[in-house]
């Protein structure tokens, strides 16, 4: 199933700016860990439903961690993912 992304308008701006403010990174980081309990979890999700930012940026995180992953565990990857990761870099700078 596709993931749905947060809605924004065209240049790539959301209208969450005053709840990213408030949004609690460590529990982002949390969450990323899956140290979080399933009501930081549902927080988070909520939030990047609606905050294209904070989706981008917790998409990123999650390429990173895939990338780490595959350099402790000394698997290849493919080129498809180090060409998604690539571009996923790419629209973030």
């Amino acid at each position: 199933m596709a993931e749905k992304l947060p809605q924004h308008d065209h240049q790539g701006k959301s209208d969450c700016q005053d709840k990213c403010k408030e949004f609690d990174l460590q529990k982002f980081y949390l969450v990323l860990d899956g140290e979080a309990n399933s009501a930081q979890t549902q927080q988070l999700k909520a939030h990047i439903a609606d905050c294209y930012p904070c989706y981008q940026h917790y998409d990123l995180a999650v390429a990173i961690r895939k990338i780490l992953q595959y350099k402790i565990t000394k698997k290849c990857m493919s080129i498809k993912d180090i060409e998604e990761i690539r571009a996923r870099i790419s629209q973030m700078v």
